[in-house]
């Protein structure tokens, strides 16, 4: 079909690069559109907040969470926490958890499964 179209719709850069790569440029136009977002969903509030860095999305292992773990084990930030926010994943969620055992981390990183979409915006601004 993308070879076959006339107008081509991504949603990111990369994403019309993997199509030029593995189709060739699309015969007709090709545009990006990022995904929206509701600016007064998330707007910023003046609440305290508390320092720490956040991942919002899937557990799946092409998501690399492993290597976000193991970054964050390098910081020397040692009042920062990291929250993972998503749904987890029944069989690469154990191994994350137990790699942050193993890194000593199991006081600064946090595990939170899936946030409803209304509470987002509290975590994002620091609780």
């Amino acid at each position: 079909m993308i070879r076959q179209a006339e107008h081509t719709i991504c949603d990111s850069e990369s994403t019309l690069r993997d199509i030029h790569r593995f189709f060739g440029p699309p015969p007709g136009a090709a545009t990006v559109v990022p995904l929206a977002y509701d600016a007064n969903h998330y707007r910023w509030l003046d609440l305290p907040r508390q320092p720490y860095f956040l991942y919002v999305g899937s557990h799946y292992t092409y998501k690399n969470l492993g290597r976000l773990i193991e970054a964050f084990a390098k910081t020397t930030l040692p009042h920062f926490k990291l929250l993972i926010a998503g749904v987890p994943d029944l069989r690469y969620t154990p191994v994350l958890q137990a790699q942050v055992e193993s890194l000593g981390l199991g006081d600064r990183v946090q595990f939170l499964a899936y946030v409803p979409y209304e509470q987002l915006p509290r975590l994002i601004r620091g609780y």
